[in-house]
């Protein structure tokens, strides 16, 4: 394994933290669907450098292909409500609590699609570790952090965290099994990133329909912020893929837990968010469940 492959599997967890974290910012302030659609309006520039590496015939191909065409949409439309419940999870519960109980809970989910979809079950080693992650899941949902910025309502953030971590294991499965049909990886990036713009759509032509304004007033200023923020998201996915053409996906999977890490620290400085000892060693049992499941 290169020192560019860890560079690069470094940086993704980084990338991701970084918007994710700074996204929640204006997720606690403005209408949700207001930030999730500049946010994936931004991406029809800033994942231009994917189509670079995506031929003419990378589009035929994959629009000729009913199975991917079926799971791409279905992709579309369970990561975006994934997406909309991390965003409304956090106005209840810290940004790093509710990162953790998406990789903690997230990688239980796919445990379960991989034995429901692809027949991949577990060894007895990783029902070990599969008992960690709950067991540091358990110790961070019992021990309640009170911010003054946060609401009151710490178990409809935690439901949100658990809806948000469900939904994006499942919407992970789909496109990857878009990708495992031989689709290209830098195609598929750029059309799910900004083909989520579809069901945002239907969204808000329902609120429009019932009476609520589609999109919340925002300023060119806030317009801009989010997708600035946004477009950290190409470092996230762009290092992500061209650091699984390095080396094992199992480690870079296992590297990209230290999303939780940078995420805690960014919200710590940002929204002054100081976890607990005991929060900090349960996130740290859960890390550790997690890393245990890639090579165990």
């Amino acid at each position: 394994m290169s020192t560019l492959f860890f560079l690069l599997a470094v940086l993704s967890p980084i990338g991701y933290s970084v918007q994710g974290t700074m996204l929640s910012g204006f997720g606690r302030q403005l209408n949700v669907w207001t930030v999730l659609w500049w946010r994936h309006v931004s991406f029809f520039v800033t994942f231009l450098p994917f189509l670079w590496w995506a031929s003419w015939g990378d589009w035929q191909g994959f629009l000729a292909d009913p199975r991917a065409l079926l799971a791409y949409s279905g992709s579309l439309f369970t990561a975006i409500v994934s997406q909309y419940c991390g965003y409304m999870g956090v106005r209840s519960i810290p940004v790093s609590l509710g990162v953790t109980l998406k990789r903690g809970l997230g990688a239980l989910c796919m445990i379960g699609l991989g034995a429901l979809l692809f027949d991949e079950f577990l060894r007895w080693p990783q029902w070990l570790m599969v008992g960690v992650i709950l067991l540091g899941v358990g110790t961070l949902v019992l021990r309640k952090e009170d911010f003054a910025h946060l609401d009151d309502q710490f178990w409809v953030g935690v439901s949100y965290a658990v809806g948000s971590a469900s939904l994006a294991a499942l919407s992970f499965a789909l496109i990857g099994e878009v990708v495992k049909r031989g689709h290209s990886p830098y195609l598929v990036a750029y059309i799910w990133e900004c083909g989520m713009l579809l069901p945002l759509a239907v969204v808000l032509l329902g609120r429009w329909a019932m009476g609520q304004a589609p999109l919340a007033p925002t300023t060119t200023q806030q317009k801009l912020q989010i997708g600035g923020w946004a477009s950290w998201t190409l470092l996230g996915t762009g290092a992500y893929i061209i650091a699984a053409s390095l080396g094992p996906v199992s480690v870079l999977g296992a590297i990209a837990n230290l999303s939780i890490v940078s995420s805690t620290l960014i919200s710590w400085w940002l929204y002054g968010e100081r976890l607990s000892l005991r929060s900090l060693i349960a996130m740290a049992i859960v890390v550790a469940g997690v890393i245990g499941l890639k090579f165990l």
